[in-house]
C-alpha cells in the first residue's frame, strides 16, 4: 500500500485531483472506497470512529473488483478518534498488497 496525503482548502479541487490521480493509475471507481465526514454526519456523530476503520480494513484484504489496483480516500482525516488512528496506524504498517 501507498500513501499520499493532499492538502487543499478547496475540497472541489482536492477531489478532482484525487479523481484525476485513480483515473491516471486505472483504478475503477468500484475499488474506490471513501471515507469522509458525512458518513459520520448520517449516524449523528462528528468523529470517525474505529467502526468506520475496522469496515475499511475489511475491503482492503478483499481483490480489487474490476482492475488490478485499489484505492481508499479518508477525508476529514482530522476527526478520527483515537482508536481509529491506532486501527489505521496498524493498517499503514502492515499493508495489503495493491492498494493505494
Amino acid at each position: 500500500m501507498t500513501s499520499f496525503i493532499l492538502v487543499a482548502r478547496d475540497k472541489t479541487k482536492r477531489q478532482k485531483y484525487i479523481h484525476q490521480f485513480c483515473k491516471d493509475r486505472s483504478i475503477d471507481p468500484l475499488d474506490i472506497t471513501v471515507i469522509e465526514k458525512e458518513t459520520a454526519i448520517k449516524q449523528n456523530i462528528n468523529t470517525i470512529g474505529i467502526e468506520e476503520i475496522k469496515n475499511m480494513q475489511k475491503k482492503l484484504f478483499l481483490k480489487p473488483i474490476k482492475r488490478q489496483t485499489k484505492a481508499v480516500i479518508l477525508e476529514d482525516a482530522q476527526l478520527l478518534t483515537t482508536e481509529a488512528q491506532n486501527a489505521l496506524l496498524k493498517s499503514l504498517e502492515e499493508p495489503p498488497a495493491n492498494t493505494i
